[in-house]
């Protein structure tokens, strides 16, 4: 028998699997060496840095309502008046429509002008 081949056999033999482990374990930080990366565990150094928001700018502000109604009734549409049309805002084309239901006898009309009269200051019928 050859010497050189007892020797061998004598130390223990490493996989490739287990070299990689080693040089990985040796190129970790100790706060990391337990740490498994892995499915629903991403890596220490891509995880957001603790007292700082993944959203620094935060949610964009919505339209406040009022301003949101203001600018669709003030937009322009066309009506149509006796065979013409006509340029108006959606807010008097909206005007427009219950004071002619209300002529036509439309009884819900009627309390949506009255209640329009009686509660907006900005229309004054008299």
């Amino acid at each position: 028998m050859n010497p050189m081949s007892k020797s061998e056999d004598q130390t223990p033999k490493t996989t490739n699997h287990e070299m990689q482990q080693n040089l990985q374990a040796n190129n970790t930080p100790e706060d990391q060496s337990d740490y498994g990366v892995g499915y629903c565990k991403p890596p220490k150094h891509t995880q957001f840095k603790k007292g700082k928001s993944g959203n620094p700018k935060g949610r964009p502000p919505n339209k406040d309502l009022h301003e949101a109604i203001i600018y669709i009734l003030n937009e322009m549409v066309t009506v149509h008046k006796d065979g013409k049309s006509i340029e108006m805002t959606q807010k008097e084309a909206i005007i427009y429509r219950i004071i002619t239901d209300s002529m036509k006898g439309k009884s819900t009309a009627t309390k949506n002008l009255i209640y329009l009269l009686k509660n907006l200051p900005w229309i004054h019928p008299f």
